[in-house]
């Protein structure tokens, strides 16, 4: 589950704070924080703060990141970016066994 909150201060302020909790930056995907201890993911976009991750462990981030930060609760992913998100239980997919005879296929 993701968790979607506003934030209201600098990026450099962000990330100091970010990696005092254990955070470290992904170096492919600035922004983004890897938690190595709890497997949790952060992402970080403008005001935004979207949390991934073993569901188990977010109360605990949120509960270390409000602690130090007078942010808002967090509350459940329903829109990022523009965009209305739905989150919705997945399938096993269903992909072709042989991709490649699917993909070389002419119209």
């Amino acid at each position: 589950m993701a968790i979607l909150m506003p934030v209201v201060f600098g990026s450099n302020t962000l990330k100091k704070i970010i990696r005092n909790l254990g955070g470290q930056e992904v170096p492919e995907y600035p922004g983004n924080f890897f938690f190595p201890d709890t497997k949790l993911l952060l992402s970080t976009y403008v005001d935004d703060l979207t949390l991934a991750g073993p569901s188990d462990q977010h109360d605990a981030f949120w509960a270390k990141m409000t602690s130090v930060v007078d942010i808002e609760p967090p509350e459940p992913i329903y829109r990022i970016l523009g965009r209305n998100h739905l989150v919705m239980p997945l399938s096993k997919p269903k992909v072709p066994r042989n991709v490649l005879r699917f993909a070389h296929k002419k119209p």
